[in-house]
């Protein structure tokens, strides 16, 4: 009879155990959520995680979302529940943090300390410069806590002008004050406190390259030849990182000849690219020199009106162009051109171009292919300067 009883109360706590795991696992509900610090004071432009608590701390769904202002504080992008705060900034900064189950809320308030203001800039003394050579000069604020706001310098140089200008010595890049020397010559550059305004100068000399270039610039599509002074394993060829590579090949050839390649901006405006180009010497030295790629634009027109846009090319039409360079000033044969006007065989693959100057006309072959006049394989300006690229033409 125990026997049976014993078996019995077996198999009801069985029973029950399995009553149990039927049911699943249960679902915690939030109740409430906590942020610390509640407060905090922070100097400019520095950033704070805060510390989310959600309960119980066994509740199901512990996300929680951030309501601020991003017009004022911005969240840290891969850090989780952190905010950077502004350089400066008079009134208290409300965060919010929001349970997703149950809209439970806490705030925290951030206030932005006065800044350290700089007392004072200095820049290491530049490294002599080759035509070719790049630097970047180190500086040094003070205080070490002196508050630069967004972190950012003003970087300045003189003389001031454009690549193609004989007194241009060097050029810059004005985010990161990376110098690239240009010419023989001297420069000044100048870095500036974006806090306080307080500033230093140093002097840079330039002188020759011991890779000689036969010119400083020519026409994109054009040859510029190199000289160096010893025998060169390879040539490295750099484009100006602004920029982008329209046309042509950022290359070299192993006799120093260098084929210019066509710039553009990002909305497709061509412009004039400064290319720095290293040889590398057999006997392990390296030396460098600059050239300027002059860019320009053709445009194409379907009568003397010049008001209506040609977009391609066909046989048997007649098309006018004017060509402009980077600034979008037309470029002139002798001092008058104004337009080229291209007559088309019919199924032939090249145009004869009759450039107008003055009133009268004057021959000039140029081989444009059918299609989009974007591809085209050579132009000829003032029978010298040539555009040559080695495209396909378009089918």
């Amino acid at each position: 009879m125990k026997k049976i009883f014993s078996l019995l109360m077996m198999a009801t706590l069985i029973l029950v155990v399995s009553c149990k795991k039927d049911k699943g696992p249960q679902t915690v509900a939030v109740t409430g959520v906590k942020v610390t610090p509640a407060a905090i004071s922070l100097t400019p432009h520095s950033e704070h995680t805060f510390t989310v608590e959600v309960y119980p701390v066994d509740a199901t769904n512990k996300a929680v979302t951030w309501d601020y202002d991003d017009s004022v504080v911005e969240m840290v992008e891969g850090k989780e529940n952190t905010f950077l705060v502004p350089s400066y900034w008079d009134e208290p900064i409300v965060l919010t943090v929001t349970t997703v189950d149950g809209g439970f809320t806490d705030e925290a308030v951030i206030t932005v300390a006065d800044p350290v203001m700089p007392t004072g800039i200095s820049l290491a003394d530049p490294k002599p410069m080759k035509v070719g050579d790049t630097q970047t000069l180190a500086f040094t604020i003070t205080p070490a806590d002196a508050c630069q706001c967004n972190e950012e310098v003003i970087w300045s140089y003189e003389p001031y002008v454009t690549l193609d200008d004989p007194t241009c010595v060097i050029t810059m890049n004005e985010g990161t004050g990376e110098i690239t020397a240009v010419r023989p010559g001297t420069a000044t550059v100048t870095v500036e406190t974006a806090t306080g305004g307080k500033t230093a100068t140093r002097t840079i000399t330039v002188t020759e390259s011991d890779l000689k270039a036969a010119a400083f610039d020519n026409w994109a599509g054009g040859t510029i030849q190199l000289t160096p002074s010893g025998t060169v394993e390879s040539y490295d060829v750099v484009a100006p990182d602004e920029l982008v590579l329209s046309k042509g090949k950022l290359e070299c050839s192993a006799d120093g000849v260098v084929t210019l390649p066509l710039f553009t901006n990002a909305n497709g405006d061509s412009r004039n690219g400064l290319i720095r180009i290293t040889a590398k010497l057999s006997n392990g030295k390296s030396e460098s020199c600059v050239v300027l790629s002059k860019g320009w634009t053709p445009l194409l027109y379907t009568s003397t009106s010049l008001n209506e846009l040609a977009t391609s090319f066909e046989t048997g039409k007649t098309y006018y162009m004017t060509v402009t360079d980077a600034w979008s000033d037309f470029l002139s044969y002798g001092e008058f051109l104004h337009w080229a006007k291209f007559e088309y065989a019919e199924d032939s693959a090249v145009a004869n171009a009759v450039w107008i100057q003055d009133g009268s006309s004057s021959y000039r072959p140029i081989q444009i292919r059918t299609g989009d006049y974007n591809n085209y394989k050579m132009s000829v300006y003032n029978g010298d300067v040539r555009f040559e690229f080695d495209l396909a033409p378009a089918n």
